[in-house]
């Protein structure tokens, strides 16, 4: 059994969930999600920090949907246009994550869907 997940304040995608929660294992898949609002504007043009925050905040708010919190995160891959800016994205990341130690993965991409994002962010959660 699959239940879609899309929470009302990130805004519904017309070809994608944001989030699968699968069940009975009840396990979360998140898509990447980027610092886009639901009209489709950018949030932080080319601001790693801002954008990453943005992002840490949708996947809260799924979560949220999903009956779970940043602690049942067991796996989280980040995508970066420039992989210099994985300390500062790390530091974001880790006011959400920590103490709870995911297995993780950081990507350098040439690009994103929109030349302005930096930072793209999936998630598995399983409770």
């Amino acid at each position: 059994m699959r239940k879609n997940i899309n929470p009302k304040n990130i805004g519904e995608p017309e070809v994608y969930s944001h989030g699968v929660l699968v069940s009975p294992t009840n396990i979360l898949f998140t898509s990447g999600q980027v610092a886009m609002d639901s009209n489709g504007n950018i949030i932080g043009k080319n601001d790693i920090k801002v954008q990453t925050e943005y992002i840490m905040e949708n996947i809260k708010n799924i979560l949220n949907e999903g009956g779970m919190d940043f602690g049942n995160i067991i796996k989280i891959n980040m995508y970066l246009v420039n992989i210099d800016d994985l300390p500062k994205a790390l530091a974001i990341r880790n006011k959400y994550i920590l103490p709870n130690k995911p297995v993780a993965t950081g990507v350098g991409v040439t690009s994103l869907v929109k030349p302005e994002l930096k930072i793209e962010i999936e998630i598995v959660a399983v409770r």
